[in-house]
């Protein structure tokens, strides 16, 4: 896996393909399409959440809020328009709901779970919650997040789950 980390949020995106920096844009291979996301995008992000978090508003961010104005955007910078998320819908019937499931022509190319902004730090529970989710219906790709740190988690990578603690 190749991290790039995101400046003073300490955010990490992790890749296991190639990332690439051409004329200050990132660009990331994924499931066949090509992503763009320059600099000033993930600073203008960043920026977002320092404003909210001086601002106090961070701890009152439950996860609809959290996923409202902070994954969502992301998602969208990402190339993902509104009318591929799907929000809230039965990973397993009456078990597991999803926060956010992302389709391209009907077929699940990813799960984003997202945790209230005031949460902190991700744990081990978190990232056995969105694997369970990829397991059940066999997705390659998920995303963990509480609108500040962004776990990209693929499931054909094989190997226990490690928390890295800043």
């Amino acid at each position: 896996m190749n991290p790039l980390t995101w400046g003073t949020m300490g955010t990490e995106l992790l890749i296991s393909y190639d990332v690439s920096v051409v004329n200050n844009t990132v660009l990331v291979a994924f499931n066949r399409r090509s992503m763009k996301m320059t600099f000033d995008d993930i600073k203008a992000f960043q920026q977002k959440y320092i404003s909210l978090e001086s601002s106090g508003c961070i701890d009152d961010q439950n996860e609809a809020n959290t996923s409202k104005k902070l994954v969502v955007p992301f998602l969208n910078k990402l190339g993902f328009a509104e009318e591929y998320l799907y929000f809230e819908e039965a990973v397993v019937k009456g078990k597991a709901i999803a926060d956010i499931t992302i389709k391209v022509n009907g077929r699940i190319i990813m799960f984003v779970e997202v945790k209230k902004a005031s949460n902190k730090t991700i744990d081990t529970k978190d990232l056995h919650q969105i694997t369970s989710y990829l397991n059940s219906k066999v997705v390659e790709w998920g995303i963990l997040t509480n609108g500040k740190d962004y776990v990209l988690v693929n499931n054909e990578i094989r190997g226990d789950i490690k928390i890295k603690k800043s």
